[in-house]
């Protein structure tokens, strides 16, 4: 083979040696980034389903506590005041 053409060969082998490095590199990096996403999108989907549940204990007071003023009116003549939240029904 030529001199040249056997050194740019070499060249050529060492330009992508380089970039399939970096590649590689660049792969270790997203992989990992990628897992601190998931780690926080599983954090995420936690803390909206606790969320969830405590609303539905919130409505479920909200709604007895109404129920329980009023059987005390009715029942023991007691006047009764809740603290409500306006935005729950």
């Amino acid at each position: 083979m030529h001199r040249s053409k056997l050194l740019e060969k070499r060249l050529k082998l060492l330009k992508k040696e380089s970039s399939f490095q970096w590649v590689c590199e660049q792969i270790a990096v997203l992989d990992h980034k990628i897992w601190h996403l998931e780690k926080r999108y599983k954090k995420t989907n936690q803390k909206i389903s606790v969320e969830g549940v405590r609303n539905i204990f919130n409505n479920y007071t909200y709604k007895t506590a109404k129920q329980i003023a009023e059987l005390r009116r009715e029942i023991l003549g007691e006047t009764v005041h809740t603290i409500t939240d306006s935005s729950t029904d």
